[in-house]
């Protein structure tokens, strides 16, 4: 049982996240020209989040809720957002494309393994890097570093400094794929390919429209499902003593599971339209409350802690997943 300190803790970090929220969301209707410089409300709140946590303010008594905010309405939002997925988006992404995420994934960790090492990191620390930059972020660090006998001030540097590349590199995908000149289409396998979370997809996606979300989403739900293969890979090579193996929920936790089963149940006809409806709204809003609990979990100073190296390996590992993420969308996917 929670005592009642740990539940207002809770309800505190809940209560800020949701209030960001229903700001950023009332900030769009309010102001509906944010939305072509591509400030949709996940990006305010997020944006809100960061600025908040980023000017020292005395947070820590909402660190609580603001963890369980960033977690379970996101999971909700997965699984909903599955039976919003349509059999035209599925053919419009082509049969060999799941094939081509696996591979590209694989280039991206053995690239940025290798830059992260040509820089000089620790190998356990370019392992977590590259994995956090090339599958999932936070999710796929804390998984890898058991698997590997990672240190844990090893695994706190990586996340530190994931966390708050993720956002530079939210920001920074409008810009890129302008300059590549995709579409709805094109953009939602490079966003998916790119970023790091379902809810970092949707917004980076938000201002191409539903359809490049839907497809970012299922491109970066397969890009997750790459997680098992890359800790039996990375687990074998640095078999050490203590090492851990993966727990199931890592590495195919129920929201994924939930994701796919409600996209057959969608195209199987099996849901009754008024479902499909109050998925698609769960599927708009929660995302919101967790991009607020996300930028609320970052410190951009952290930015300036985590050191030059790990730094400089983050950086040029995102840069050659940017890169490999285009050539995906660009040769591969079809038009």
């Amino acid at each position: 049982m929670l005592s009642i300190a740990q539940k207002s803790h809770l309800l505190s970090g809940a209560s800020l996240c949701i209030a960001l929220a229903v700001t950023a969301i009332g900030a769009e209707h309010a102001f509906p020209t944010v939305r072509g410089l591509g400030l949709d409300p996940m990006m305010l709140a997020m944006l809100a989040g960061v600025a908040l946590r980023s000017a020292g303010l005395p947070l820590s008594g909402f660190d609580a809720g603001i963890r369980a905010m960033a977690r379970r309405p996101l999971e909700i939002a997965i699984a909903a957002m599955g039976a919003t997925i349509s059999a035209a988006t599925i053919a419009s992404m082509g049969a060999t494309l799941p094939l081509v995420v696996f591979a590209a994934v694989a280039a991206s960790i053995a690239t940025s393994y290798a830059a992260a090492r040509l820089l000089g990191l620790e190998p356990r620390l370019a392992a977590l890097v590259a994995a956090g930059n090339s599958i999932c972020g936070n999710s796929a660090i804390m998984a890898v570093g058991p698997a590997i006998g990672a240190k844990a001030d090893e695994t706190s540097r990586a996340i530190a400094f994931t966390a708050s590349l993720s956002i530079l590199v939210i920001a920074a995908l409008p810009a890129f794929g302008s300059a590549l000149g995709f579409d709805a289409l094109h953009f939602g396998v490079f966003a998916g390919m790119t970023v790091y979370a379902v809810p970092q997809v949707l917004a980076a996606t938000s201002f191409m429209g539903p359809v490049s979300a839907e497809i970012g989403a299922v491109v970066k739900l397969v890009r997750v499902l790459t997680l098992g293969p890359a800790l039996m890979i990375l687990g074998r090579f640095f078999s050490v003593e203590g090492a851990k193996p993966a727990s199931l929920s890592r590495v195919a936790p129920w929201y994924i599971l939930g994701f796919f089963v409600m996209m057959g149940f969608n195209l199987a006809g099996a849901l009754p339209e008024q479902a499909v409806t109050l998925c698609r709204f769960t599927a708009a809003v929660l995302p919101v409350v967790a991009m607020a609990a996300l930028g609320l979990s970052v410190d951009l100073r952290e930015l300036t802690r985590s050191g030059g190296r790990i730094a400089a390996a983050g950086v040029v590992s995102a840069l050659m997943l940017i890169a490999i993420s285009a050539v995906v969308a660009l040769v591969v996917v079809r038009a």
